[in-house]
C-alpha cells in the first residue's frame, strides 16, 4: 500500500476541512485580530489624549506658579525699596529739622 503524505486524504470525512473553510476561518481570525487591534488603538489614543491634557494642565499650573512668584518678588522688592526711601526721607527730614533747630537756637543766642 502506498502511503499518502496529505493528511486530509487519510483523515475521515467528518474531520475534513475544505480549503474554502480554512480560508474563511483564517479570515475570521484575521478580522478578530484586526478588530482587537483597532480597539487597542482607540484605547491608546484616548489614553494619549488624556495624558496630553494632564501634561498641558500641569505645564500651565507650573507657569502660573512661576509667574505669581515673580510678581510677588517684584512687589516685595518694590515695597522694600519704597519703604527704604520713605524711611530715609524721614531720617533726612528729621535730621534737617534738628539741624535747623540747632542752627536757629545758636543764632538766636
Amino acid at each position: 500500500m502506498s502511503e499518502n503524505k496529505n493528511p486530509t486524504e487519510s483523515a475521515p470525512l467528518g474531520d475534513y476541512v475544505s480549503p474554502e473553510e480554512q480560508e474563511a476561518a483564517m479570515a475570521a481570525n484575521e478580522a478578530d485580530a484586526l478588530t482587537q487591534a483597532l480597539a487597542d488603538l482607540a484605547s491608546l489614543k484616548a489614553k494619549s489624549a488624556d495624558l496630553a491634557d494632564q501634561y498641558l494642565r500641569a505645564k500651565a499650573d507650573a507657569e502660573n506658579a512661576r509667574r505669581r512668584a515673580e510678581e510677588e518678588v517684584s512687589k516685595a522688592r518694590k515695597f522694600g525699596v519704597e519703604n527704604f526711601k520713605t524711611e530715609r526721607k524721614m531720617e533726612n527730614s528729621t535730621g534737617r529739622g534738628q539741624l535747623f533747630r540747632q542752627f536757629s537756637i545758636q543764632r538766636a543766642r
